[in-house]
């Protein structure tokens, strides 16, 4: 997605802009903006699913 895009202009960012201004913990706009930023550049992304379950198995386990 480009951001001169009408989609990006007219539907996107008023729809992250409302999400993200009511959000109440920064936690949640944290996830908020993540959220919005996987569906913005898929292309990009296309493994990102793979590292972030990667990474929480990674956090229940004790370094050796």
């Amino acid at each position: 997605m480009v951001f001169s895009n009408l989609f990006f202009l007219f539907v996107f960012l008023p729809l992250n802009l409302l999400c993200y201004s009511l959000a109440k913990t920064i936690r949640t706009r944290n996830i908020i903006m993540l959220m919005f930023s996987l569906f913005f550049m898929p292309g990009e992304n296309q493994y990102m699913y793979f590292f972030w379950l990667e990474w929480r198995l990674q956090i229940g386990s004790s370094p050796v």
